[in-house]
């Protein structure tokens, strides 16, 4: 019954060109359907240290997506702040 709280995503891309998509697919049951952060998607940029986000749920799943066909990158170790918590 435990709420998974996720603050933070701290990207790791190796070899980035261009832009990336991350977005946070939420479900609080099996069955539910995914519903997208409410601050997402984020745009993480070979700059991009951490983006800051605000998503509850009992399971995220992680999709990662260029925006143009020249864009590439390698994914490196993908690290989320997660905290337990419950709901509001």
């Amino acid at each position: 019954e435990s709420i998974m709280r996720v603050s933070r995503i701290i990207p790791d891309f190796v070899s980035q060109t261009g832009n990336a998509i991350v977005q946070l697919d939420l479900r609080d049951y099996p069955n539910d359907a995914a519903a997208s952060s409410s601050l997402g998607p984020f745009t993480v940029t070979t700059s991009t240290d951490k983006v800051d986000t605000r998503a509850r749920a009992r399971a995220i799943a992680l999709t990662i997506s260029n925006t143009a066909v020249d864009s590439s990158w390698k994914l490196g170790t993908f690290r989320l702040d997660i905290q337990s918590g419950g709901r509001r």
